[in-house]
C-alpha cells in the first residue's frame, strides 16, 4: 500500500481502464514508465487499472501509444470528475461529503456494513439509532426541472421550510438530468415524494428516489 500511495504522489495524470484493455495495451504500448496498480473492488464494482503518468516526464508520444491501442476500447482521458459523477450515479458515499464525522452510517442507509454486536466508537449510539430509528435520512433525488443542484445548496418542502441539504449533486452523463445525495428530515425521505431544491434565488421540484439513479 506504501508503494502504491508513494508512487501516486509521484503522479501528474492518471488513466483508469478494463482488464482486457490494458492487457492488450500492455503488450503493444510501452509503458515502463508508468506506474500500474490493479484496482480490486473498485466503486465502479469491476477490476481496473489505473495507469499514472510520472512527474517531469516526456511521453507525449507514449500517450499516443496508449490511445491507439486501446482505440477498439473507445477509451478517452477523463479527470477526477468523470469518476464523481460514476459513483454519484450508484448513489455511493463520498467521504466529506455524504459522510463525515457529524453523520452516522445508520443516517447514510449504510446499517448493512454497521455491525454493532461488538463494542467499537459510537457503536452504544448506532445501535440505538438501529432500534428507535433516526431523524433525518440520505436521500438520492432527481430534477424535475433543468438545473443542477450542488454540495450545500438548501432542500424544502412545499411549504419553502427547509428540512435538508445537498450533499452532492452533478449533472448526469448518463440520464442527462440533475442528480444528487442529501440529508432530510425522515418524514420526506420516501421515495417519490416531492422536494425542492433552493439553487441561489431560484427553487426547482426535484423527486425523492432510491439509487442507483436510473
Amino acid at each position: 500500500a506504501s508503494r502504491v500511495e508513494n508512487a501516486n504522489k509521484e503522479a501528474e495524470t492518471r488513466l483508469l481502464i478494463s482488464e482486457e484493455a490494458f492487457k492488450e495495451i500492455e503488450d503493444r504500448a510501452e509503458v515502463e514508465d508508468f506506474v500500474r496498480v490493479k484496482l480490486k473492488g473498485s466503486s465502479q464494482r469491476s477490476t481496473l487499472y489505473e495507469i499514472s503518468k510520472l512527474k517531469g516526464k516526456s511521453l507525449e508520444s507514449k500517450d499516443d501509444k496508449i490511445f491507439e491501442s486501446g482505440k477498439k476500447y473507445h477509451i478517452k482521458p477523463t479527470g477526477l470528475a468523470a469518476r464523481d459523477t460514476l459513483r454519484l450515479e450508484m448513489g455511493f458515499c463520498l467521504y466529506g461529503n455524504d459522510i463525515d464525522e457529524n453523520t452516522s452510517p445508520i443516517e447514510a442507509g449504510l446499517s448493512w456494513i454497521t455491525k454493532t454486536n461488538k463494542k467499537f466508537t459510537s457503536s452504544e449510539i448506532f445501535k440505538k439509532q438501529k432500534i428507535d430509528g433516526v431523524k433525518r435520512k440520505l436521500i438520492g433525488f432527481t430534477m424535475e426541472e433543468k438545473a443542477i443542484p450542488r454540495k450545500n445548496y438548501d432542500i424544502l418542502n412545499q411549504d419553502n421550510e427547509i428540512i435538508g441539504a445537498v450533499t452532492s449533486g452533478t449533472m448526469s452523463p448518463s440520464l442527462n438530468i440533475g442528480i444528487g445525495l442529501g440529508y432530510v428530515k425522515v418524514e420526506y425521505s420516501k421515495p417519490g415524494m416531492e422536494i425542492f431544491i433552493q439553487i441561489r434565488k431560484n427553487i426547482k421540484k426535484a423527486l425523492v428516489v432510491k439509487p442507483p439513479f436510473k
